[in-house]
């Protein structure tokens, strides 16, 4: 990650050979009422690689959506809206990287008590922008709600949480 998408050239290579990508440019507001144009460009990840779809059409719809026709399939499909044009490598570096950037999800470790019987623990992983949501739901499912959690930690899918308890385990709340 952390590739620079600037402007340059509009050639790449792309489906083995080097293509010239056609950007459908559009006319949108932005929010200070302002015209700018912007690009739609679609991509497509097939045979374990992004590429640029220049041939297929690609238009805006209702309330942002955009329309497509595909006629082969593609493991993932991708479209993105552009202010200014990028080459195809970049583009196709950019659906790398957001596919990655996708797969991190930033959690944090909880451990709950009940409180009818304060013997039983819970550890919970549970998904940092979630947090507020999840307490208050196993609060109403009877765990203390005065319990601190982790500091976040950034996670990938897939990845296995080993966790080891010696001795006693509590958490902070009402004893």
């Amino acid at each position: 990650m952390g590739h620079s998408y600037g402007q340059s050239g509009p050639t790449a290579s792309t489906w083995g050979s080097t293509s010239r990508i056609r950007m459908i440019p559009n006319c949108a507001k932005s929010t200070t009422g302002e015209a700018h144009t912007e690009f739609l460009v679609l991509l497509g990840y097939k045979d374990q690689q992004w590429n640029t779809l220049e041939k297929i059409p690609v238009r805006n719809g209702p309330k942002g959506l955009v329309l497509f026709e595909l006629m082969e399939s593609f493991d993932r499909v991708l479209v993105v809206r552009l202010v200014s044009a990028l080459n195809p490598c970049q583009l196709v570096l950019l659906a790398e990287d957001l596919e990655a950037a996708v797969l991190f999800h930033s959690v944090a470790i909880v451990l709950l008590r009940q409180n009818v019987d304060t013997r039983n623990m819970m550890v919970a992983l549970v998904l940092s922008k979630d947090l507020s949501w999840e307490l208050s739901r196993l609060k109403s499912r009877g765990y203390d709600s005065h319990t601190d959690s982790s500091l976040e930690v950034t996670m990938c899918e897939g990845d296995r949480l080993l966790l080891r308890f010696n001795g006693n385990i509590t958490s902070k709340g009402k004893k």
